[in-house]
């Protein structure tokens, strides 16, 4: 947004006549390539979707975990408890291998 703001300035800083109109659009001009050279160099709204979407990925392969161990809880059976938990925690661990190689990939 502040990169917008100054590059849109420029042509009005440009036709004012004031003191220092050179320096203020060297300072202008400087400014607004130094926040595109960050942005294309770190690109932050590509990495903070990312993020998003992958904090999202985790917390669906969580909730899912969750459930898939409250319901295997409280089983008839006292083997199949734990064995639903394992099975449930496999799940979980291959999802979130999953999920950490498709944002490494990206």
């Amino acid at each position: 947004m502040a990169t917008l703001l100054l590059a849109v300035s420029l042509p009005l800083l440009a036709g004012l006549r004031f003191d220092h109109r050179d320096v203020a659009l060297s300072v202008v001009g400087v400014s607004v390539a130094v926040l595109t050279g960050l942005r294309e160099f770190y690109r932050w709204d590509e990495v903070g979707s990312r993020l998003r979407r992958t904090e999202n990925a985790l917390s669906d392969a969580l909730l899912r975990w969750e459930l898939a161990v409250s319901d295997g809880a409280p089983a008839v059976d006292p083997e199949q408890g734990p064995r639903a938990c394992y099975a449930a925690t496999e799940e979980l661990l291959t999802a979130v291998r999953a999920i950490r190689d498709a944002q490494a990939a990206s």
